[in-house]
């Protein structure tokens, strides 16, 4: 129930006399809107009667939007003001509102370093970021004082040994977006100049990563053409 009554709020800025921030006229909504809000509908959930809102807008709206602004903010901003958004979109709400998607804080690094301005709309890197880097001591990338000691260990006991079930091998063929959170491929490179980081299975899967993307490919192998000719 807390979840269509944060849907039906999220939303009324198309729907009453005026939006929430009190700036936008009422909109004719077009014939494919539909009513928010049923005749027996429980009264108290929302003081505006009559909404309308889009038909993709049901009670889990709130949980999805996300790609939707992203995509086609404009559409968004019909009907909302930043305002709007601002409303749900804190720091006290950031877990329970599903901004973000479990597990973020360990692949943040990696949309950050594309767009710190998409970052920077909702957080304040010089308090919110510092005070989280300063905390876990990870920010290669950050003044020096920010940096980790020498003696600091982000991952566990034989990361680096391939003999271990859970090393950093492993772990990036699970999930290579985490580790580029934080590590440039030129961090692969530094180590493995002289040591193959495939598998021996990795001649059946090589032309796939080819033609997906050859950059990393060409950061040791100079020539792709013998290459691709090796990959089965």
């Amino acid at each position: 129930m807390a979840l269509v009554l944060t849907s039906i709020l999220i939303i009324s800025a198309c729907q009453g006399p005026a939006s929430p921030a009190g700036t936008l006229p009422p909109l004719q909504n077009p014939p494919s809107y539909r009513s928010a809000l049923p005749a027996d509908h429980p009264p108290g959930l929302s003081p505006i009667s009559g909404m309308r809102m889009p038909a993709d807008h049901t009670a889990d709206w709130i949980a999805r939007h996300g790609p939707r602004a992203l995509t086609q903010n404009a559409e968004c901003m019909s009907c909302h003001l930043e305002a709007d958004c601002i409303t749900c979109h804190v720091d006290t709400l950031a877990e329970s509102s599903l901004i973000h998607p479990p597990n973020y804080v360990a692949m943040h690094g990696l949309e950050a370093r594309q767009s710190i301005d998409d970052c920077a709309t909702c957080h304040q890197a010089q308090t919110f970021c510092t005070s989280c880097h300063l905390e876990s001591q990870v920010s290669p990338d950050a003044p020096f004082d920010l940096r980790p000691p020498a003696n600091f260990a982000m991952h566990p006991p034989g990361w680096l040994d391939a003999a271990m079930p859970n090393n950093h091998g492993v772990m990036a063929r699970r999930d290579i977006f985490e580790c580029a959170s934080c590590h440039s491929e030129q961090d692969c490179v530094s180590c493995h100049t002289g040591i193959s980081p495939h598998p021996p299975e990795f001649r059946f899967e090589c032309r796939a990563w080819l033609q997906t993307n050859p950059a990393p490919c060409a950061r040791c192998h100079l020539e792709l053409a013998p290459l691709q000719a090796g990959c089965l």
